[in-house]
């Protein structure tokens, strides 16, 4: 079975091959950021692929990659892939998929659930 990416699926969704001008331009760059998005989650998860990716590009005098707020990088192209499939609506004239939601926002919701469940805040 091969494994489609959300990118794949929202391209194939969008019918990006299909549109033209702005519209066109709106919906690649959306299925760009759900790719940046998916790599994102990919290296916050630890999945060694994603960390190969970066590693075979360093020096190998390099001994450390810092990644800060990577959270909140998540958040703003999630913001930013929102805010692309409201205006790519708006030229087409069509319903858009909502946005997926983020490992992040997924974590967060369990721990407030636990919290919840155990009495906590």
């Amino acid at each position: 079975m091969v494994d489609v990416t959300r990118a794949e699926r929202l391209a194939a969704d969008l019918k990006v091959d299909t549109l033209s001008g702005p519209a066109r331009a709106l919906a690649e760059e959306a299925v760009l950021t759900v790719g940046r998005l998916e790599h994102l989650d990919r290296s916050l998860r630890g999945d060694p692929d994603a960390w190969l990716d970066i590693v075979t590009r360093m020096p190998p005098t390099v001994a450390e990659v810092v990644i800060n707020a990577p959270l909140a990088e998540v958040r703003q192209q999630a913001m930013a892939l929102k805010g692309l499939l409201g205006e790519l609506a708006k030229l087409t004239g069509q319903e858009m998929p909502a946005p997926p939601v983020s490992k992040a926002d997924e974590v967060k919701a369990q721990r407030e659930k636990r919290r919840r469940d155990a009495g906590i805040g």
